[in-house]
């Protein structure tokens, strides 16, 4: 049941993929192999990541395992459970703990000389949702080598997608649009990686916008959503609508960014990812009707990113090259 559910994942269907590890795990309960839901700890995370269940995953590995699993040392043989475990902690907001797992999970893999490209993927986005922008690049890089020498096009494309984002940081859009549109294919419906699709545009459609190919980044930005949606992937529509609705302001544009907006605090509720909370925070202020009240929620936004340890982004991560000739977006910045 838990090899079918990600075979679910793969092709689309992360809730139905969750519900299969539920069933699989309540199984092994009711005959006494436990033992077989930590063997399959990783496999249960990544269906529950992909669902948008992050503490529903976390809470499921404890029923059969306890809760030691996630404070015992890490070492070649929890290594990869435990660095998906801070994945996990990130959209729970528990970023300091996340970090501990992540960083450790990757010293592992390295000392081993075990190929994990996702995992320094892993740390890209830590370093997008942290704020701590100056490792990305470097640990892009290394998640875009290790793909390369183990030859496999589905972590090309999480390692294109990490790159991707890497150079948007550093605002340079164009090499993030290079990179990003090579791999397109991979996760398109059919292709090797299709789980990440939303996740993949989502990316792709912050750079378009910060390359000011504003008509792009809008069209890619709906079918990140629609790809999120389609295989009811929380985590990863919470993500897409974040790109979307750092989108120049435009009256043509609010009545869908209000939809998104509350969409958007729907998601967060029932996913607990509540890590993301600081992110809605501003989103509204950017969508602000007034500039007292984008002054108001930008504070609070401010707030509310330190209170789960992490930098608040400085207003946007894109160059200013897209704000020319749009006094919309600049009125409530």
């Amino acid at each position: 049941m838990i090899s079918y559910g990600n075979e679910m994942v793969h092709r689309g269907d992360s809730e139905t993929a969750a519900q299969l590890a539920r069933q699989a795990v309540q199984l092994c309960l009711e005959h006494g192999y436990e033992s077989l839901v930590s063997r399959f700890r990783l496999a249960i995370l990544l269906t529950h990541n992909a669902a948008g269940r992050p503490r529903d995953g976390i809470q499921l590995v404890d029923s059969a395992c306890g809760s030691k699993w996630r404070t015992e040392p890490i070492n070649n043989d929890n290594f990869m459970s435990r660095g998906f475990y801070g994945v996990l902690l990130l959209w729970t907001g528990e970023l300091q703990e996340a970090e501990q797992n992540l960083l450790a999970a990757v010293a592992v893999a390295e000392h081993e000389d075990r190929s994990a490209s996702w995992m320094h993927a892993n740390l890209v986005d830590f370093a997008w949702f942290t704020g701590h922008h100056e490792m990305a690049l470097a640990e892009a890089r290394k998640s875009y080598a290790r793909a390369e020498a183990f030859g496999s096009k589905f972590f090309h494309a999480i390692a294109l997608r990490a790159l991707g984002l890497a150079h948007n940081l550093r605002g340079e859009f164009d090499q993030a649009i290079e990179f990003l549109e090579s791999g397109r294919h991979i996760v398109a419906r059919g292709g090797l990686a299709y789980q990440f699709e939303a996740n993949y545009l989502s990316v792709l459609c912050e750079a378009y916008c910060g390359a000011g190919r504003l008509d792009d980044a809008l069209r890619v930005g709906e079918e990140a959503i629609a790809s999120a949606q389609q295989s009811q992937s929380r985590v990863w529509e919470i993500r897409a609508w974040i790109s979307l609705l750092e989108m120049p302001v435009t009256d043509a544009l609010r009545p869908r960014a209000e939809q998104g907006l509350e969409r958007m605090a729907l998601l967060i509720k029932e996913s607990w990812a509540i890590g993301f909370s600081p992110w809605l925070i501003r989103a509204r202020a950017h969508w602000a009707a007034n500039a007292s009240l984008a002054t108001e929620l930008r504070a609070r936004a401010v707030e509310s990113f330190a209170r789960i340890g992490a930098k608040a982004p400085a207003g946007s991560n894109r160059s200013p090259r897209w704000r020319y000739g749009h006094r919309g977006a600049d009125e409530n910045r």
